[in-house]
């Protein structure tokens, strides 16, 4: 159980990461193949564009992209994947340094926030909201103070 309650931040930073895209600059030329577009050349200095959203909504890696599922980050799930199909912080030697101290402090936030408040959504609250949709409306939440039986 509590595996599955840590996959659930990975989960939410791959269907609503930070940032939907990154910009990075080529360091040295490279050859792309690609079976529909064929070759395509960059050469040193291009501006590339990653588009992590894209990538974390792509449903070669990710069935069923749109549903929130934290189970894709169970240990034998994750270790299926591409290398660079979860980018959250970025990757490799550009990668956020502070990845590690980001996700451990959100794990705690959540952890902390969740074991001393009960949470629901107010009556202000227009629409039905779930985990599996976005609203531009806004979300108006309760929070209740948890009785001291009821801390984890």
């Amino acid at each position: 159980m509590f595996k599955k309650r840590t996959s659930v931040v990975p989960e939410s930073l791959r269907k609503w990461p930070v940032d939907t895209a990154m910009m990075k600059v080529c360091t040295r030329p490279c050859i792309l193949r690609s079976e529909t577009k064929g070759v395509c050349t960059l050469e040193v200095g291009t501006p590339v564009v990653i588009p992590v959203l894209s990538i974390h909504r792509d449903p070669e890696h990710y069935p069923d992209p749109d549903k929130f599922d934290p189970e894709r980050f169970s240990e034998e799930n994750f270790e299926k994947r591409p290398r660079f199909s979860y980018l959250p912080f970025g990757a490799g030697p550009r990668g956020c340094l502070g990845s590690m101290l980001a996700a451990t402090q959100i794990k705690s936030a959540v952890f902390t926030i969740v074991s001393h408040f009960k949470i629901s959504t107010s009556k202000k609250t227009i629409s039905t909201v779930t985990l599996n949709s976005m609203t531009n409306r806004d979300i108006w939440l309760v929070f209740e103070k948890r009785n001291a039986s009821e801390l984890f």
